[in-house]
């Protein structure tokens, strides 16, 4: 795996934060980053519940949603991406805040301070 750019690693980092700062509050599970290895079904180990994906600069938009799609063939319930290029996250134009429930319950993903200007 190439290293994310800085703009990619940026929002991974600023997901991550909400996430961490919310589980602390709700104690539902545990929060991993991005560089850790997660076994599913065909071969990989833990399904989480939840997976958020940053598109780099090298990756297609229709790359992103074929990675989802396997994530969710997976037993992933929820599939989460975002797009620094476009300024978007998957599914939802330009809300603030993307509400993640039921999967993740009273989570909602901040996301006016995720894209730079």
């Amino acid at each position: 795996m190439s290293p994310a750019g800085g703009e990619r690693g940026r929002i991974s980092a600023a997901v991550l934060g909400q996430l961490y700062r919310g589980n602390e509050a709700w104690g539902l599970g545990v929060v991993f980053g991005a560089s850790t290895g997660c076994k599913l079904p065909d071969g990989l180990v833990l399904a989480p519940d939840a997976v958020f994906e940053v598109r780099s600069r090298g990756q297609s938009l229709e790359e992103l949603r074929g990675k989802a799609a396997w994530y969710l063939k997976n037993g992933v319930r929820l599939v989460v991406l975002l797009d620094p290029y476009a300024h978007r996250v998957e599914g939802h134009q330009g809300p603030e805040r993307v509400p993640l429930d039921p999967e993740l319950p009273g989570f909602a993903l901040e996301t006016r301070s995720l894209f730079l200007p």
